[in-house]
């Protein structure tokens, strides 16, 4: 195993022999480091190059899938790519609110999908209902749609259970800087710095 990811670190070809979830876990680790939203774009192109590699021997694999998807859906010339993995990953695992998520986040950004995002993040809290990612997800759709009164109420939820969470600080400081409210939102601001 070492010598497989040493050698794909290296951009060397290398068999990748996927046959239990620890070995998948361990590639997937190493593709996707501590936090994957974080990857240097050489360091991107690695993590998909090693996927790619999994899902070549597990293509059935469906938290693969999901991560492929996610890094694909980064750049826009991939975004149908990670599209069609989504609904790959999503006909192998229907529950998995990660994937439900980031799939709604990739669709978000796309005008005529927004509704079927917004389905996504509704099916997502049923099944999660404080998951935070799903509830600032769709918090931030409903306040590109004109929607946010309701959009404030899911940040604060958020906020509620977790009063350091970025993504609805920034999300609930947008809002109340649309507001007018420049002293509150430059708080929230340094408050999630």
């Amino acid at each position: 195993m070492a010598s497989n990811l040493r050698d794909a670190r290296e951009g060397k070809p290398s068999l990748l022999i996927v046959d239990d979830d620890e070995l998948i876990t361990d590639t997937l680790s190493f593709a996707l480091g501590s936090d994957f939203e974080v990857l240097t774009a050489d360091s991107r192109e690695q993590a998909i190059s090693l996927l790619r590699g999994v899902l070549a021997a597990s293509p059935q694999y469906a938290p693969a899938i999901q991560r492929l998807a996610e890094l694909l859906s980064w750049k826009k010339a991939s975004r149908e790519e990670a599209a069609r993995l989504f609904e790959q990953g999503r006909k192998l695992d229907p529950q998995n609110v990660g994937l439900m998520v980031s799939y709604a986040d990739l669709l978000s950004y796309d005008r005529a999908q927004r509704s079927k995002a917004l389905d996504l993040y509704d099916q997502a809290l049923r099944l999660d209902p404080a998951n935070p990612r799903a509830l600032t997800g769709k918090a931030q759709l409903l306040a590109w749609t004109g929607h946010s009164d309701e959009a404030l109420v899911l940040y604060d939820r958020v906020l509620a259970a977790n009063p350091d969470n970025a993504a609805a600080l920034l999300g609930k400081a947008q809002i109340l800087n649309w507001r007018g409210r420049y002293s509150q939102a430059g708080d929230l601001l340094q408050h999630a710095r």
